[in-house]
């Protein structure tokens, strides 16, 4: 970012804190409206120390040091990897639910975009499907841009940056994007992830934000429902801007057997899981959510290179002070 290089780190550091704390606040003011008309009118903030794993064991960080995390002397704990599976339980009462909030992946990624401890907004809804949620995240992120455009024109020319507008966001397939990278010289068979080499051309190809929806199921977490017409596919989607994924998200499997099913599929023990799946066995209703990044958001709004330069104390693989 252009801005730690002009001015001195003192100053820069004092008046990106109040940036930030003005934009977290335009975030949220934006998002309530949005939820509100959505009638998402609940908000909860769910538990950071868990028993379980949320998605991959790969990612879990112990909240202890050593061979096995000791939680008091009793059993193992984890610091929570997303606040999803807690929302999708609070659909059952509550039907509409949203947070903004920390969460943690012990990724060893050393990218410009990857962080341990990051700031999630994650929005779970009874009774709408993937593509109500997609337009509801369009709504959120084009209410942000707009209000963080108008608001701080001095600020972005002071940090080298400009602002940015949103006309429409492409809704592009997942084989509609093999189809355009097979024409750039990109060849991909269906169910390859796309690369960040691939992002990068459907950034060129398709300028500012855009959506990839219907994935193949097998490059999707459990717990996402799978398309009716076409199994091999599922009813999820990523936001992106360039090669930069934002917001990830879909509709929610929310019958119990094929929940369980799914787990023993990605070689995830079900019984892990029991205290989740207890709210299925109930009756769950169809529901769907996303989670979005709003540290790559932050990114985006500012024009900044590296997710790091707009948090204000980034914890990364390297990083622990100050």
């Amino acid at each position: 970012m252009a801005g730690p290089a002009r001015l001195p780190r003192g100053i820069w550091i004092l008046g990106f804190v109040s940036l930030f704390m003005d934009v977290s606040s335009e975030l949220i003011h934006s998002l309530l409206p949005v939820f509100m008309v959505s009638a998402l009118g609940a908000s909860a903030f769910a538990v950071g120390i868990v028993e379980g794993i949320a998605e991959s064991t790969a990612l879990i960080v112990k909240v202890f040091s050593g061979a096995i995390s000791d939680y008091f002397g009793k059993r193992k704990a984890y610091l929570a990897q997303s606040p999803q599976l807690y929302k999708e339980q609070l659909t059952l009462g509550l039907d509409r639910v949203f947070e903004i909030g920390p969460y943690f992946r012990a990724e060893n990624s050393h990218t410009v975009r990857h962080l341990t401890e990051f700031t999630s907004v994650d929005i779970e809804a009874a009774f709408l499907d993937y593509e109500d949620v997609m337009d509801i995240v369009e709504r959120v992120v084009k209410n942000v841009a707009t209000e963080f455009r108008e608001k701080h024109k001095a600020d972005l020319t002071l940090a080298g940056g400009k602002g940015i507008s949103i006309s429409k966001m492409d809704r592009l397939t997942y084989e509609q994007c093999l189809e355009e990278l097979a024409k750039e010289g990109e060849k991909l068979q269906f169910g390859d992830d796309l690369s960040d080499a691939a992002l990068r051309k459907l950034g060129e190809i398709h300028r500012g934000f855009y959506f990839i929806m219907d994935w193949p199921l097998k490059l999707k977490p459990f717990y996402i429902h799978e398309k009716e017409d076409n199994a091999k596919l599922s009813k999820s989607f990523d936001l992106q801007h360039g090669y930069l994924e934002l917001v990830s998200g879909g509709r929610r499997l929310h019958d119990p057997v094929k929940l369980r099913s799914r787990l023993a599929e990605q070689g995830l023990n079900p019984a892990s899981f029991e205290e989740h799946l207890k709210a299925f066995d109930w009756g769950m209703p169809p529901h769907s959510g996303w989670g979005l990044g709003y540290d790559r958001l932050m990114m985006v709004l500012t024009g900044s290179q590296n997710v790091r330069d707009v948090v204000l104390y980034p914890r990364d693989t390297d990083r622990l002070t100050p």
